[in-house]
């Protein structure tokens, strides 16, 4: 090789390699792609889009319908008894709502239906003294009402609870109100003629036994 050779070999031996050059992908060592120079802040992270929602999923929560089952099972023996009377009376109810009408069902079911326009005293339900075993009972059918595949509604509620309470002096009535132009219509119960009712009845006028019910 010739002096021009000799002269560039000894610079080629001193030349250090610059960051980002002859590395993989271009980039200096522990710095990603596009990423900030060594010292730099780096950006905040992307927020990912929402998941596409599968069955058995909502609101991004996986719902798990063993954790009633899980709930009941801390429970006593003879609470999941009354459980398993209560499911099997949500069906005949929700049976005989679809077939026969409502004085008939109650009869059936041996609780009051009380149409004669009157309300019960409104309060805390909680000044309704209930034996353990009445409470339990009362518990037990409401929470089993909560959860698919019954159907929890306010009539559904009446009939079930004042089955469990029938020994009781109790009375499933039934109110109406009208809202902008809409006749909306809601059942309770009552015991010792105080409302046992979750939702309030204070908008609702009674009906009488001339209205249908």
């Amino acid at each position: 090789m010739g002096a021009a050779g000799a002269g560039v070999r000894p610079r080629l031996g001193r030349q250090r390699p610059r960051p980002g050059v002859g590395r993989p992908g271009g980039a200096a060592r522990g710095v990603a792609r596009g990423g900030p120079p060594p010292g730099g802040r780096l950006p905040p992270p992307r927020r990912l889009g929402a998941r596409p929602r599968r069955p058995g999923v909502a609101g991004g929560l996986v719902v798990r319908p063993l954790g009633t089952v899980r709930t009941l099972l801390r429970r006593p023996p003879r609470a999941w008894f009354r459980a398993a009377q209560a499911a099997a009376l949500a069906g005949v109810v929700e049976v005989g709502l679809r077939t026969v009408r409502l004085p008939r069902l109650t009869r059936l079911l041996g609780v009051r239906l009380v149409l004669d326009g009157a309300v019960g005293r409104v309060g805390d339900p909680g000044l309704v003294r209930l034996s353990s075993s009445e409470a339990e009972r009362l518990d037990v059918t409401w929470r089993l009402l909560r959860h698919r595949p019954f159907n929890g509604t306010c009539l559904r509620r009446a009939l079930l609870g004042a089955h469990a309470l029938r020994h009781r002096d109790h009375a499933v009535r039934i109110g109406v109100q009208k809202v902008a132009g809409e006749v909306k219509a809601h059942a309770w119960l009552e015991v010792d003629g105080i409302v046992m009712d979750p939702d309030g009845i204070e908008s609702f006028r009674s009906l009488t036994a001339g209205a249908p019910a």
